[in-house]
């Protein structure tokens, strides 16, 4: 019902009645865990499980490794396969054969993945879903756009629908290809055939607008975002404040900017104080969930994971965005505020920062100040490239 949160309230009680949850009611959790994405969660419940002495079955190997996968951790994946195989669960051959395809695909090992899929055709197993993900996502990042888009209707030829990891995949891979309009109508698909998509999918197609020119309709669907209450992030401000800039709104790109600056939490990094324990980042942040899971408190980690993931400040590419617009104008006094600014707020220029700073010293015929600049960067690891301009 979509109740996720009294579920693992419910789960959590059970104790409290003297009731040991068993490997099903774990499963459970467990697959809505991994439905929201939560895989960090996931695996620290089941640690938890396995402390418990509640012995996972198929369905919960076959669960994390699907989710382990999903986020291309190829070595996890075949660990927990071992792991299988240790305490008597062989897993069968086809989730086998997705692990090392899915590594194949992801090290660009493309030539070995179709004489892997040869293969295993050939001893009589049939791809699915997640073997058509692995190889359409492998060959769009090797930007061999043709062919992906072959194995995608191959797919459709063998009865297989794509599921929104794939739906996402699709999107990234038709904006790069710069067929933006074919993404927008897989957003629209999407809708039609009831799944829900996530805010990546929205990043990619804006993205690719911002890219073609297209910025009057990448604001457009910026704007459809936040009537859906999608989640905004860091990655659809800089989109499209950077398609902003390309157009020469400056004054539209500097509101985005500061809307952006003062409507969001002031935290991308999980900065959540816990009592004495501060969660600073991504590893501490996992460490805690796991302590919360093995004390017990799993709607507590539920909720730290889930208030805290999608947190939101400015970085170091949204200044240089900016700054390298406002350099390109000619408005080197307001490119230098906002790299006055940027450091007050704690963030630390990089080699990109300098040097679109002191491109714009040369623009605005300040060659003595870009000169003093330039030997001002002893500090910085390398200086290759700082004349070109930030992407």
């Amino acid at each position: 019902m979509g109740y996720t949160k009294k579920a693992i309230e419910s789960f959590v009680r059970m104790r409290e009645f003297g009731v040991e949850p068993d490997a099903h009611m774990y499963n459970t959790i467990l697959r809505e865990m991994l439905n929201e994405k939560l895989l960090e969660l996931a695996l620290a419940l089941y640690t938890t499980m396995l402390k418990s002495n509640v012995e996972p079955n198929f369905y919960t190997y076959n669960m994390l490794i699907d989710g382990i996968c999903k986020r291309g951790e190829v070595k996890g994946a075949q660990e927990l396969l071992d792991e299988m195989k240790r305490v008597g669960f062989p897993p069968s051959d086809m989730i086998s054969c997705n692990v090392v395809l899915n590594g194949f695909c992801k090290t660009g090992r493309l030539k070995e993945a179709l004489s892997f899929v040869w293969l295993i055709k050939k001893d009589g197993f049939s791809l699915n879903r997640n073997s058509y993900t692995s190889l359409i996502n492998g060959f769009f990042k090797a930007r061999r756009y043709r062919e992906a888009r072959v194995w995608y209707t191959k797919m459709f030829e063998e009865g297989i629908v794509p599921d929104v990891v794939l739906y996402a995949i699709m999107i990234r891979g038709l904006s790069e290809e710069g067929r933006v309009g074919e993404a927008g109508k897989m957003l629209e698909e999407m809708n039609q055939i009831g799944l829900t998509h996530d805010a990546y999918c929205y990043n990619v197609v804006i993205q690719g607008l911002c890219d073609v020119g297209m910025v009057v309709e990448a604001k457009e669907l910026f704007n459809r975002m936040e009537k859906l209450g999608c989640e905004l992030s860091i990655v659809t401000f800089n989109a499209l404040i950077n398609g902003l800039c390309k157009a020469k709104n400056l004054e539209e790109a500097m509101n985005l900017f500061y809307k952006m600056d003062v409507g969001r939490k002031y935290s991308f990094r999980f900065s959540l104080s816990q009592g004495s324990c501060q969660v600073s980042d991504g590893a501490s942040l996992q460490k805690k969930v796991k302590e919360m899971c093995e004390a017990g408190q799993i709607l507590k980690a539920y909720k730290l994971i889930t208030d805290h993931a999608g947190d939101l400040r400015l970085d170091i590419i949204s200044y240089n965005i900016l700054i390298n617009a406002f350099c390109l104008d000619r408005e080197f006094n307001a490119a230098y505020n906002l790299f006055e600014e940027l450091q007050k707020k704690g963030l630390s220029p990089d080699s990109v920062t300098y040097g679109t700073i002191i491109k714009g010293l040369f623009i605005v015929d300040r060659e003595d100040d870009a000169f003093k600049k330039e030997q001002g960067l002893t500090g910085i690891h390398s200086l290759f490239g700082i004349f070109e301009e930030p992407s």
